[in-house]
């Protein structure tokens, strides 16, 4: 499906294909959150071989608490407002 033009994109720089495939990556996870209707977590390692490592593990689940942290706050002031 996205990798039907492949002779147009062999004359794309690393950098250039790199940027095409994240955008493609992008398009399909929107859509797949549109059929599916729930939240999507896309991990994209281009780096490393695709290889995830325990720093990777460890900023993602910082992050995941950090925003969790967040969200959880927002739903507590909105349960307050409303008592």
């Amino acid at each position: 499906m996205l990798l039907k033009n492949k002779v147009k994109e062999k004359s794309l720089t690393k950098e250039e294909m790199q940027e095409k495939i994240k955008i493609d990556i992008e398009k399909i996870a929107s859509e797949i959150i549109k059929i599916e209707k729930k939240p999507l977590l896309v991990l994209y390692y281009h780096q490393n071989n695709g290889e995830i490592k325990r720093e990777d593990i460890e900023d993602l689940y910082g992050e995941l608490r950090k925003r969790l942290k967040k969200l959880s706050t927002e739903i507590f002031h909105m349960y307050l407002t409303k008592i």
